[in-house]
């Protein structure tokens, strides 16, 4: 099965191996992730928690089977919490984050570092990964609100401007 490890993404967020699965339906394919704005309350415990807050990815290996990888139910030891750090930083460094200010890797990075947390705590306690995802939806909408009024208000002054230079003197 190591063939099929070359093709999936890097993350900081710990997966079992993959599972080979027959092939899905083309709308399963197509359907978004629902990972974000779930009903919390409605989740049971266990397994389950885990599948809703962090869903399973879906890929292709290079035999063109089906695999699904669900995110790890082992409880994270000391050491690991460490490499995740470490490898946080390693990667931080390596592709380049901004340390200040908007940086798209940055925010991507801490994202899955985010993710490992809420797995680690989801599989301790599960109500408190429920609340800690509830808690990173909620910040994930605040921000594309904010990035929404900024595209607004640079769309506006663009505007403004255009309209302003095409005034004719007279």
């Amino acid at each position: 099965m190591s063939h099929v490890l070359k093709n999936i993404p890097e993350s900081l967020l710990r997966y079992a191996a993959p599972t080979p699965v027959k092939k899905p339906r083309d709308k399963e394919l197509n359907k978004p992730e629902e990972k974000h704005d779930v009903l919390y309350r409605d989740i049971k415990v266990g397994d389950e928690v885990l599948d809703i807050l962090l869903p399973p990815r879906v890929f292709v290996g290079d035999n063109l089977d089906y695999y699904v990888q669900k995110v790890h139910r082992a409880p994270a030891t000391e050491r690991e919490i460490e490499r995740l750090r470490i490898e946080l930083d390693r990667k931080l460094f390596e592709r380049g984050a901004r340390m200040s200010g908007p940086c798209v890797i940055r925010r991507e990075l801490l994202l899955q570092a985010l993710d490992e947390l809420i797995r680690e705590e989801s599989i301790a306690c599960a109500e408190t990964g429920i609340l800690m995802a509830a808690w990173r939806d909620h910040c994930a909408r605040t921000l594309k609100a904010y990035e929404d009024l900024y595209v607004s208000r640079l769309a506006h002054e663009n505007q403004k401007y255009l309209k302003g230079n095409h005034i004719d003197p007279t």
